[in-house]
């Protein structure tokens, strides 16, 4: 009899509360916007954005940004992913990729949250450096081990504090 109520209620016993979910959504939407917010759409090629491209890019960088990090974090961050819009079709840039994400515990203490997790992403990186020669895209892979400080303000989460390790690759 256990095992068949095993079977039919088990999955169920493993799955986090609805505060952990909630917390989970938005430690991968701050590392989603790190790393795939600056993406410039699949439609474009080369050379320069054109302004509303860039523009649209911005703002979906910045609205990003302020839904998942308080203002501390924000100011530190969205400065160097806008700054990166700036270098596509310049410098470097990153145009596809994906994040898979081995989470960890969290803890919730009030309004106060951490959460460990480990993120494996990669990127296709392109290069257009004046002065050097082009080189074709190439894949960059890797593994980081995080640590995310939460505070919770007005029934919602935010990033307040992260911390990484390289673990394997890192770009």
């Amino acid at each position: 009899m256990a095992g068949i109520l095993w079977a039919l209620a088990g999955p169920r016993l493993f799955q986090p509360n609805p505060e952990t979910l909630a917390i989970r959504a938005v430690a991968e939407g701050a590392i989603r916007s790190l790393y795939f917010d600056a993406f410039p759409p699949a439609s474009y090629r080369d050379g320069p954005l054109p302004s509303p491209v860039a523009q649209s890019i911005r703002d979906r960088v910045s609205a990003h940004i302020a839904n998942s990090f308080t203002p501390s974090p924000r100011a530190r961050y969205e400065p160097m992913i806008l700054a990166a819009v700036d270098q596509i079709g310049t410098g470097s840039w990153d145009s596809a990729g994906d994040l898979t994400i081995d989470w960890g515990s969290a803890t919730i203490t009030g309004d106060r949250s951490t959460i460990g997790f480990r993120s494996h992403q990669w990127l296709i990186r392109h290069s257009a450096d004046p002065g050097q020669p082009s080189q074709a895209p190439w894949r960059l892979e890797g593994s980081w081990d995080w640590q995310l400080t939460l505070v919770r303000t007005d029934d919602r989460w935010q990033v307040d504090a992260l911390d990484s390790q390289c673990v394997a690759g890192c770009p």
